[in-house]
């Protein structure tokens, strides 16, 4: 008796994880797109907006198409896979990225593209609270920048810091 409720409770978790853990891709077809009545997947969208930043982002494509596969590439690369963040980094880097999204039995999405580049900000010079010079006396001297968030870096004996 006691081997057939084990049995059963074991049968039982197994149907309820199969139940809730789906891949994309897995599952039924999704309906035909919301208000277009077309059975053709969704388009891609990214999280961020074409233009310039100054700090390196992480993109994120996602479509309605509920369990459609995301395909991208960068810079008419490789197609790849989606399956996470792609991260755009590093001065002066411009690229464009394209994705598309599919379903069986559904028409491929139409390609959606993001173009973008990377520009750091450029610090402003250093503000010195004294005069360079010799002093007979010992003086707190204060760096500042008007550039927020910025990190100053110095030596006392005139290498690159």
């Amino acid at each position: 008796m006691k081997d057939i409720i084990t049995f059963i409770t074991i049968f039982a978790l197994i149907l309820f994880f199969s139940l809730q853990c789906t891949l994309p891709g897995d599952g039924p077809p999704p309906d035909k797109d919301p208000g277009l009545g077309t059975n053709k997947v969704m388009n891609p969208v990214f999280n961020h907006e074409e233009g310039t930043y100054d700090c390196d982002i992480d993109i994120v494509i996602t479509t309605e198409t509920a369990g459609a596969l995301i395909w991208y590439k960068i810079d008419a690369g490789i197609p790849k896979i989606y399956f996470g963040p792609i991260e755009i980094s590093g001065q002066n880097t411009s690229v464009t990225i394209e994705a598309w999204a599919e379903f069986p039995d559904m028409e491929d999405s139409d390609v959606s593209d993001l173009s973008l580049t990377i520009e750091y900000l450029q610090a402003k010079a250093p503000d010195f609270s004294i005069e360079s010079g010799k002093y007979g006396t010992f003086r707190n001297l204060k760096i500042t920048s008007a550039t927020q968030e910025a990190h100053i870096k110095y030596t006392t004996d005139g290498t690159d810091p």
